[in-house]
């Protein structure tokens, strides 16, 4: 079974980044599903057998769970504002960005940092 990476918020928040990604991970049945979540506090939870979330508080944490789970996806989804914030961390694997356009216009700063994924993904 593959390991995919899902950056993000806390999937068991109610807010549009964690109910999004709670819905998406739980319905991945052919990978194993690793939520890296900010602000989530605790221990790792495990929502589904192949859905996990642990908690991410720094950009070393972050460096060291991919150099850990060296999985073969990483999916990133936040704002490009966060996006910008992690560009120096050698994500592992396919590298997508999923970032949700808000109604504020794409500042062209994030524009290099954003081509250096393997695919964009907004809806």
């Amino acid at each position: 079974m593959e390991t995919m990476v899902w950056i993000t918020e806390n999937p068991l928040n109610v807010i549009s980044f964690g109910i999004a990604t709670y819905e998406f991970c739980k319905r991945m049945p052919n990978y194993r599903v690793i939520v890296l979540a900010l602000g989530h506090e605790g221990v790792p939870l495990r929502p589904t057998q192949n859905f996990e979330i642990l908690p991410l508080k720094s950009s070393e944490q972050l460096d060291y769970y991919m150099r850990k789970l060296s999985p073969e996806v990483t999916i990133v989804f936040h704002s490009y504002y966060f996006i910008k914030s992690i560009e120096n961390i050698s994500l592992c694997g396919k590298k997508l960005v999923y970032v949700p356009v808000e109604g504020d216009p794409l500042p062209m700063e994030v524009v290099p940092t954003l081509q250096t994924y393997d695919q964009i993904i907004t809806p």
